[in-house]
């Protein structure tokens, strides 16, 4: 982990780490506050989802791969210029 990083295993800790109520994280994302707290207790989150929040919540998603020769960066296409969707709720 780089150093000064918090750890959370949750949206919703993410959420409350950047001090934000379900209903004005919602409003960022342009979904209801029902969907949102949908999309918190789901186990299983798509990555476009949790892109889409981490951005809401003003940064950027970084995936790192711990290999047994080295670490990988993970890279993929920007969903907004590929046609992809809204974050799922479902």
């Amino acid at each position: 982990m780089r150093a000064g990083a918090v750890e959370t295993s949750t949206l919703a800790g993410l959420r409350r780490l950047k001090g934000l109520t379900q209903v004005e994280l919602a409003e960022r994302l342009g979904m209801s506050q029902s969907d949102l707290s949908k999309l918190e207790r789901r186990r299983d989150l798509r990555l476009s989802s949790l892109r889409s929040v981490v951005r809401a919540l003003g940064g950027e998603l970084e995936l790192r791969a711990s290999l047994p020769d080295g670490d990988l960066r993970l890279v993929w296409p920007d969903p907004v210029h590929h046609g992809a969707g809204e974050p799922d709720a479902d």
